[in-house]
């Protein structure tokens, strides 16, 4: 399958012109989110400018957060074509909106600069991730419980060990004065925390970070198009459906290494990730224990071959048999149905492959549901999604 390289620069770059649910309260379980009793938010940017997989990264990322076979626990907020002050002005406000003890997934697909791996974004703007980082520090006076950085994009790398690397050293002001007393402020810390005192909060953006980036800071990465979108970002939800049924106890590391490793197999390029402290964020668990038992979630694409679709399916534990029709649920028949016996329980390994199969047979923007059923052939979930070939 022909790609695109999600790289931008101001002289090559093609442009293109053109009510989700809160969870409240809660156990205290930590998994992706450090505190799922608090106000927990993922928020999403797009700025395709010619790259056909963004809005698919949106689409896709927004469901899989939303989908009770997850239960992740956060707020979703999507600005899908975002300009340099819609992506500060929104990551201020989910910063400060934040709870005390909530975690903050901030997101990112679209074109990356050589300059630092800069965000391009629709108004034409290198927008570099200090920019963000100073927005979202001077929206709060207490450090963000946990802070997760995701970019799918080229020359991304420079968020974990480059020139715009994800810190909180130096946010307070762009000043180089209040730089340096940031700096100092956060060394101090760093062997003597005063926790609750002025200084400590002016200095920190963050208590524990997480940054995961598409590729290395000199690599570009792959954008796959409409039907897959970012090759990391496509790598990534596969590997949250896979864990989510084969390994329900992963932690942090183990997805972010399958992840790392499973991209640049199939599509070349490196992702990188830091986490601070390390193990307090990478040791946590991946996924609560008090998951839907009742949820389905469907990752469809075009395969590489090109005759068929990869179909990820996750589902809960309740979920016997998955039925699979051409067009939405209203118009879904028993004529028109083909059933995937899932076996239940421990026995379904999250991926399912169809290839040439006369239920994806439909004309591209055609219309896929499935079904997930329980064993005495109660309907617990749909999902439909809308087929689209590169």
């Amino acid at each position: 399958m022909l790609s695109k390289l999600k790289i931008g620069t101001l002289a090559t770059m093609l442009v293109a012109t053109g009510c989700d649910r809160v969870r409240e309260g809660g156990s205290s379980t930590k998994d992706l989110a450090a505190d799922r009793a608090g106000k927990n938010i993922v928020l999403m940017f797009g700025a395709s400018n010619g790259l056909e997989g963004v809005a698919t990264d949106l689409d896709e990322l927004k469901t899989l957060f939303q989908s009770p076979a997850f239960d992740f626990g956060f707020e979703v907020r999507v600005i899908p074509e975002a300009t340099s002050a819609a992506l500060l002005s929104e990551s201020a406000k989910a910063a400060a909106d934040v709870g005390a003890s909530g975690t903050l997934f901030w997101y990112y697909s679209g074109h990356g600069a050589e300059d630092g791996g800069k965000m391009f974004t629709v108004d034409q703007n290198l927008l570099p991730w200090n920019d963000v980082g100073r927005a979202m520090k001077a929206a709060r006076s207490t450090p963000i419980k946990r802070l997760i950085v995701m970019s799918d994009s080229c020359f991304s790398g420079n968020l974990v060990d480059g020139t715009q690397q994800v810190t909180n050293i130096g946010l307070t002001s762009a000043s180089p004065e209040a730089q340096a007393s940031a700096q100092a402020n956060a060394m101090l810390d760093a062997f003597s925390p005063k926790k609750g005192t002025k200084s400590y909060a002016s200095a920190k953006l963050y208590d524990q970070l997480l940054v995961v980036s598409a590729s290395r800071k000199s690599e570009t990465s792959a954008d796959l198009g409409s039907s897959m979108g970012g090759g990391f970002t496509y790598t990534m939800r596969n590997v949250l459906a896979e864990m989510k049924q084969g390994t329900p106890s992963a932690t942090i590391r183990q997805f972010v290494e399958k992840t790392q490793s499973e991209t640049v197999q199939a599509f070349g390029h490196t992702p990188q990730y830091r986490a601070e402290p390390e193990a307090s964020v990478l040791d946590d668990a991946l996924f609560s224990s008090a998951g839907d038992a009742s949820g389905l979630y469907l990752g469809l694409g075009a395969d590489k071959g090109g005759d068929g679709y990869d179909a990820m399916i996750s589902a809960g534990a309740n979920v016997i048999r998955v039925a699979i029709c051409l067009g939405d649920k209203a118009t879904c028949t028993v004529s028109n149905k083909a059933d995937v016996a899932f076996g239940g329980g421990a026995a379904k390994d999250g991926r399912t492959l169809f290839r040439s199969s006369s239920v994806f047979a439909a004309q591209d923007g055609g219309v896929v549901t499935l079904l997930a059923y329980a064993a005495d052939g109660a309907l617990l979930d749909a999902r439909s999604v809308k087929i689209q070939r590169q």
